[in-house]
């Protein structure tokens, strides 16, 4: 297995994903995990590092498999969120051009790594997770001419526009084209690969979804007395925070006792803190940045609304969260958490007058609002990242 490196901010929700796919797949069959690593423990400069994880399997025993998960890491400065969203101090000293370079400079290098780290290995699929891992994964078909399974956990097309793709699309699309198998996290991802990707064969893309693994949610008191709604995401287009911005604009000209918090950060941040500003929303919106799973489950634990109106969402994560903390949400159709969550009132990602109209049914009735969040507890209990990667092998066992 190709994964994105350990969760982080920089890796976002696939960071979470790919680790515990790695988790529960290792309680089923023997995995090896090969992955960029940007930090300086148990990784020296002069290459790769290889250790048993010592994570605690204790509670797979019950099922009486192998639990064997090996990690070898290799130093590398890519992330799946490289392009074309790179975090930088200032903006003049880079241009899209700078980014991409240095983005493809990092992909080599990474590509180049895991085929060493590779060597000795003894292995029957490859496994790699979005366009980072992709390279490794054709070359490293090309030369043992062992089968390819890419899982597609978020795309070129989701992060940019179809007018304007990148060369990422393009490695994509030479993927979708040399793979045995794509697993994709949702029907809405499936839907993207087969239309917007050339001739890529329906039978090859498999939907499984992403588990769910609850957050401990703690009891926090609020320090204010209004209605609070939460988006938590990365500040990008891709994400809809300039969308979020319109909704509470709508729901506070019905429902002033409200505020907003945006939990993310982005290169949008600046844009969107000035937005609120000139719209004299200032005292009525909260901006976190970036925070720990510990801050945001207390976030969740003060939520009375999860609004998450992103313009392409393979999956959505943090909807899961949220709906297993009990908050109702209210989600864009255009993603992987409506097709998973019953209960979830949805609105086109557009549409801001239908998110504003459900998040004030909710907050104005009781009702509406456990009938959200009981729909959703139930469909959550087979939301399950042991289901995940029972139906992952699957796909990896069936490769013709």
């Amino acid at each position: 297995m190709i994964g994105p490196g350990e969760p982080n901010a920089l890796n976002s929700g696939l960071g979470i994903a790919a680790d515990q796919i790695a988790k529960y797949l290792a309680t089923r069959t023997e995995l090896t995990l090969i992955q960029p690593y940007n930090g300086d423990q148990d990784c020296p400069d002069s290459g790769v590092s290889i250790r048993v994880k010592n994570a605690d399997l204790s509670k797979f025993d019950e099922l009486n498999l192998m639990s064997e998960l090996t990690k070898v890491n290799v130093r590398a400065g890519i992330t799946p969120y490289f392009y074309p969203y790179l975090e930088i101090q200032n903006e003049e000293e880079y241009t899209l051009e700078e980014e991409n370079d240095v983005a493809k400079k990092e992909l080599q290098s990474f590509t180049s790594q895991v085929l060493s780290a590779s060597q000795g290995i003894e292995f029957d699929v490859i496994y790699a997770h979005d366009w980072t891992a992709i390279p490794a994964g054709m070359k490293l078909k090309e030369k043992t001419k062992k089968p390819l399974v890419v899982h597609m956990h978020s795309l070129d097309y989701d992060r940019n526009s179809q007018l304007n793709q990148s060369w990422i699309h393009g490695i994509e699309q030479a993927s979708f084209k040399e793979s045995d198998a794509i697993i994709s996290v949702s029907d809405y991802t499936a839907d993207v690969i087969t239309h917007n990707y050339g001739d890529v064969k329906t039978s090859k893309v498999h939907t499984v979804y992403n588990g769910n693994e609850a957050l401990t949610i703690p009891k926090v008191k609020k320090v204010f007395k209004e209605k609070l709604i939460l988006f938590v995401g990365r500040l990008t287009g891709q994400k809809g925070p300039n969308v979020f911005l319109d909704i509470a604009e709508k729901v506070l000209q019905k429902y002033p006792n409200v505020r907003f918090v945006l939990a993310g950060q982005g290169h949008l941040m600046s844009g969107l803190i000035l937005a609120v500003a000139s719209k004299k929303m200032g005292s009525k919106f909260h901006f976190t940045g970036h925070i720990d799973r510990e801050k945001l489950a207390e976030l969740y634990s003060i939520a009375d609304v999860y609004c998450m109106p992103s313009v392409s969402e393979p999956f959505g994560l943090a909807a899961l969260e949220a709906a297993q903390a009990g908050v109702p949400v209210v989600l864009s159709r255009q993603s992987g958490a409506a097709e998973v969550l019953p209960g979830a009132l949805c609105s086109d990602h557009w549409d801001v007058d239908g998110f504003a109209r459900h998040i004030l049914a909710i907050l104005k009735n009781k009702k509406t609002q456990k009938k959200v969040v009981d729909s959703n507890k139930v469909a959550l209990k087979e939301l399950t990242w042991d289901n995940t990667a029972k139906k992952i092998l699957e796909v990896l066992n069936n490769i013709k």
